[in-house]
């Protein structure tokens, strides 16, 4: 199955694996064999780009996380969340 996302304000996507995409629809896949996330962004700004993973897998409900490039410093990670409007495609494979 494909879905797709857009992070809120943290950098979060949150997608539900169910018939109707919500919390409260009938789970489709029993098994998950892989998941898939991707981020996209239209810039040219290496900086800008995005980089997906998955967050959490709990029941129907998937989480991603996406975070991009900070200022790098020397005792940091030079990441840091996206912030909203950021479209993810996620790919399910399961049974």
């Amino acid at each position: 199955m494909t879905i797709q996302g857009t992070t809120d304000a943290n950098g979060v996507v949150t997608v539900y694996l169910t018939d109707d995409l919500s919390i409260g629809g009938s789970a489709l896949l029993n098994q998950i064999h892989t998941i898939q996330v991707t981020a996209r962004n239209n810039t040219s700004n290496v900086g800008d780009v995005p980089i997906a993973s998955v967050k959490n897998l709990d029941g129907v409900t998937l989480t991603v996380n996406v975070v991009e490039s900070n200022t790098t410093v020397v005792t940091g990670e030079g990441l840091e969340f996206v912030g909203s409007g950021i479209v993810v495609d996620i790919l399910v494979i399961g049974s």
